[in-house]
């Protein structure tokens, strides 16, 4: 019956509605490892995380290889903090980095930069774990201190990585790459460390939706299903 064959067509948008948001959830965790070994060689890296309604994170760094000499990588860097001023809180973007650099560091130097220092190793909160580089605003990789990157705001610096071998073979990052914020939502009460990837990996890059969509969704979906049975049950 024609009321049957819409109910299913229904049911079945939805059901494509709830596995795109699944997806869109398990954007930030496509991860992948490249090498810098021609200078000009470019990634950015891309953050998004939804902390709670009202309050969507966002952001992108964006590493370029400067040059390799000897034990020497020099890079510029570029990180934006995309969250937009719209979103409840503050959001400062306090520190950021990337998880396993190798050939191994023997110590990291930032130049040009007012706003982040460097550390060469450190653990961040949140389940990320410890990291191989980080740029904090704060004494540590967990960011701290009231200082870091705004929303909507950008900034770029250079920074030498020194191994304790020759990189002549060329400079691997690989996860996890994260960016923390502190300040976040209600109150600026919360702070979070999430990890992102690297775009132009397969599922980087897509709007991760908000918790309340998803629960929607999956709200009417639940409806449907139970309307379908009380009509087949009269």
């Amino acid at each position: 019956p024609a009321g049957t064959e819409r109910t299913m067509n229904i049911k079945r948008s939805l059901a494509t509605l709830l596995v795109a948001a699944a997806a869109g959830l398990g954007a930030g965790q496509s991860q992948a490892a490249f090498t810098f070994d021609s200078t000009g060689d470019s990634i950015t890296t891309l953050y998004e995380y939804a902390y709670a309604p009202g309050t969507f994170l966002s952001a992108q760094v964006t590493y370029t290889l400067q040059s390799l000499s000897g034990n020497n990588a020099t890079f510029s860097v570029a990180i934006s903090n995309t969250t937009t001023a719209a979103q409840t809180g503050t959001n400062r973007l306090t520190s950021f980095g990337v998880g396993v650099i190798t050939p191994d560091l023997s110590c990291t130097q930032i130049d040009n930069s007012s706003i982040f220092n460097v550390q060469d190793g450190g653990n961040v909160p949140s389940g990320v774990g410890w990291v191989d580089f980080c740029a904090t605003s704060g004494p540590n990789c967990s960011g701290g201190s009231s200082g870091g990157l705004g929303e909507a705001q950008s900034h770029a610096f250079n920074m030498t990585l020194s191994f304790v071998s020759s990189v002549s073979g060329g400079v691997t990052f690989d996860e996890p790459f994260y960016v923390r914020y502190q300040s976040v939502g209600s109150g600026d009460a919360g702070s979070i460390a999430t990890e992102g990837c690297i775009s132009g990996t397969p599922g980087c890059g897509g709007q991760i939706p908000e918790p309340g969509s998803l629960a929607l969704a999956s709200l009417a979906l639940l409806g449907l299903g139970v309307g379908t049975r009380r009509r087949r049950q009269s």
